[in-house]
């Protein structure tokens, strides 16, 4: 296991949320880990358990939007690889407004007359569609990943200049695209 991540000790909420997915993330790997063991151990040929099989791994690691000294923005990637053709991962993002300690939510950080769902959802889908257009019956898999519900925008980093919206495996494509990100321009403050 290679774990990287960030803790703040004057910000008891954001580092207990970070530390919480760490666990769960730790704690979810040793299990699958313990669980396809065990299904190998029952289904593998005499002449495949005489062969050395690769490790299981584990990566965590941590992007940073914005870090102060009026927010925390940040992204959480676990990947995990057990067994099996590809890994799984995991993304978890944590914005905490510091002067208000609280977590922020997309509305939040978007300008006040702008109904934030709809604004972000009609940027991402265009986007998505002009970058993997080439990909045949990819727009149904576009418009049910970045439709304006908060669960499909829950995962999203700032800063001053850009919203980046991180989508999960799946959620706008094949898993060969992998996790995708989409930047988006961010207007002035109020």
């Amino acid at each position: 296991m290679r774990l990287e991540y960030p803790t703040f000790p004057a910000l008891d909420a954001p580092t207990a949320k970070i530390r919480a997915f760490v666990e769960a993330a730790k704690s979810d790997f040793v299990t699958a880990s313990i669980a396809n063991d065990r299904a190998w151990a029952a289904t593998a040929t005499a002449a495949e358990k005489g062969l050395r099989r690769p490790p299981h791994e584990m990566i965590l690691e941590w992007k940073a939007g914005s870090l102060g000294p009026r927010w925390l923005s940040l992204e959480l990637h676990r990947y995990w690889w057990v067994g099996g053709a590809h890994g799984e991962d995991e993304i978890l993002s944590v914005n905490y407004d510091i002067s208000a300690g609280r977590f922020l939510e997309l509305a939040d950080i978007l300008p006040p007359s702008a109904q934030p769902l709809e604004y972000v959802a009609g940027i991402a889908r265009a986007e998505l569609l002009r970058r993997f257009s080439s990909i045949p019956g990819i727009a149904p898999w576009i418009e049910r990943g970045t439709a304006p519900n908060s669960a499909n925008y829950a995962c999203f980093t700032f800063d001053d200049r850009s919203i980046t919206i991180h989508f999960a495996r799946y959620q706008v494509g094949p898993g060969s695209n992998g996790l995708v990100d989409v930047v988006i321009p961010r207007g002035p403050q109020s």
